[in-house]
């Protein structure tokens, strides 16, 4: 009877293993196929040419969130089409950026205050402010500077059980790069086309100082509610007055 039970049971640890073993091999992605490649460049202009193309799906997205930190502080962008939500966790300030018609408009709710402004240039300027150190890239100058950046993409057919696709990672690498003064350095990842994380770091070697801002993306479920700006201060003359007068001074 006791060898009978150890059979049995041995039968059964058997069983267990194979439908355990099964389980593993149907639900685990098997690649079919693997394809990578690598573009790089060494001038201004290819290299923002590579860097603007690696975010293009993201931009094109339109509905994610991004999520920004540099040491304890957190900057929080909600964008969904034309219209973001940007909360600095530090101070609890918050800045929108939407269209009304054929306006353009900044809002912005800080130290108890609620105040918005008119004009395409303010509204550029929160709008996708998380990828504000794309736009920081163009105005690096190319005298004094050397530039390099790389793409490195690997292509994949995955199976997953029974379903099978095509899928895409990639990393791309950017460097703005003066010698003995130190550099600007965007780092990034990308799955099916959409940025997952990216690093944008400067380096001043005179200070010995190296700053890192951090950025992760999710997609698909970011919410914009825009606010009531019936009551809020409307400061477009002011500032629009205030610049004039500077530049008339400089």
């Amino acid at each position: 009877m006791k060898k009978t039970l150890t059979a049995i049971l041995a039968f059964f640890a058997c069983f267990a293993l194979i439908l355990t073993l099964g389980a593993c091999s149907s639900n685990d992605p098997v690649i079919e196929s693997e394809e990578t490649s690598e573009v790089t460049a060494d001038n201004k202009a290819d290299c923002l040419e590579l860097l603007n193309s690696f975010f293009e799906e993201t931009i094109k997205s339109g509905n994610f969130v991004a999520t920004s930190t540099h040491e304890e502080d957190r900057r929080i962008e909600s964008v969904v089409g034309d219209a973001s939500c940007t909360v600095n966790e530090s101070d609890g300030s918050t800045f929108w950026a939407f269209k009304r018609g054929d306006e353009f408009i900044c809002a912005v709710s800080a130290d108890g205050s609620n105040q918005y402004i008119i004009g395409e240039d303010y509204y550029n300027s929160y709008y996708l402010s998380s990828l504000s150190s794309l736009n920081v890239m163009e105005y690096v100058p190319e005298e004094g500077f050397t530039f390099q950046c790389t793409v490195k993409t690997k292509e994949m057919r995955v199976t997953r059980g029974d379903q099978t696709s095509d899928e895409t990672t990639a990393t791309l690498s950017f460097e703005a790069k003066m010698e003995g003064s130190g550099s600007i350095n965007i780092t990034a990842t990308a799955k099916n086309g959409l940025v997952e994380s990216m690093v944008y770091s400067t380096t001043d070697l005179a200070a010995d100082q190296t700053l890192a801002l951090t950025t992760t993306f999710v997609y698909g479920n970011a919410v914009v509610t825009l606010p009531d700006i019936t009551d809020w201060e409307d400061v477009s003359s002011t500032v629009d007055k205030a610049e004039t007068d500077e530049d008339a001074g400089a």
